[in-house]
């Protein structure tokens, strides 16, 4: 799946709340609240930053302001994580939307962007070789994620992330890759083209049903999978659309029944209104054989006068 831009712009405009210190609108949608969702999903400020192509220092000051408001609560500990606080729940919720699955996360993992190697590179590649059958490829490290040469591409393996967003996790997924491509292309004095997926994304979602399915065999199709590749059972969707779909469904269900419940509500009151009115015309046509039997009565009593 090839994706046209070379360049990725993070940031969504937020609607809703701007009353805190972060009264800007845009410093809060680029900047305060993604941080936050990353924090509180589990990330420790490190990996936050690595994750938004941001300073540590930088991250550390907003963590700082977010505990001073009373959003986030400081755990002991190394490394430093930190928790929400049910102000800063109602916060996130209100800059949010209402968006996405309760408290449930989605994991994306397996997420590898391959870049095509326009110029190759003008210093030694300091990686660890690998000989192929036929072929030759470098592996190795830079920035915290893993990266290969092969003779026409550079693959950037993405870090794991968490979130309530599947379409915000492939877009931080794909801002990381991009931002290390940058580096390489300055480090090895190398040009890269337009990334593409060297292969497809996985949604992961902890499952109830999937723990069970998982205790006896693992599940494999078109769609996704269920396994417990990491120790609990999960679905792995390849859509995030799809993966969506299936956390919102208890509340589609929810809705549907209620709509049902609705448009049976509304079908008996029409059928009273249809009763009430059939009762109606069965009076009035009542009255009608009583007004024409008085008609006819009174017609023979004056034929009879006549005569």
């Amino acid at each position: 799946m090839p994706l046209t831009p070379r360049k990725f712009h993070s940031g969504t405009r937020v609607k809703g709340f701007y009353s805190d210190p972060f009264t800007s609108r845009r410093i809060l949608a680029e900047r305060a609240l993604p941080i936050l969702k990353l924090i509180v999903q589990g990330n420790y400020p490190s990996k936050a930053a690595r994750i938004l192509g941001l300073s540590k220092q930088h991250i550390h000051y907003y963590c700082r302001r977010f505990v001073e408001l009373g959003y986030l609560r400081r755990q002991e500990g190394s490394p430093v994580f930190y928790s929400i606080t049910g102000t800063g729940q109602r916060f996130l919720t209100r800059c949010e939307g209402g968006l996405g699955g309760g408290g449930r996360l989605f994991r994306l993992h397996n997420v590898c962007l391959k870049f095509p190697v326009l110029v190759g590179p003008g210093v030694p590649v300091d990686w660890r070789k690998v000989a192929m059958q036929n072929w030759e490829r470098w592996v190795g490290s830079e920035l915290g994620l893993k990266v290969e040469l092969t003779t026409g591409h550079v693959l950037v393996y993405a870090d794991v992330v968490e979130g309530r967003n599947p379409f915000e996790l492939l877009l931080y997924a794909f801002q990381e890759c991009d931002r290390l491509a940058d580096y390489l292309e300055s480090k090895f004095r190398m040009k890269l083209g337009r990334p593409a997926l060297a292969r497809d994304p996985h949604w992961a979602i902890m499952d109830p049903v999937a723990g069970e399915v998982t205790r006896y065999l693992a599940v494999s199709g078109p769609s996704g999978k269920m396994d417990r590749s990491e120790g609990l059972g999960e679905i792995d969707w390849l859509d995030p659309k799809s993966a969506l779909d299936y956390l919102m469904m208890p509340a589609t269900l929810s809705n549907i029944e209620r709509e049902l419940l609705d448009l049976k509500s509304g079908m008996t009151s029409t059928f009273q209104t249809w009763n009430l009115i059939g009762c109606r015309l069965l009076e009035l046509l009542e009255l009608l054989k009583q007004v024409l039997s008085s008609s006819r009565a009174e017609s023979s009593f004056v034929n009879g006068l006549r005569e």
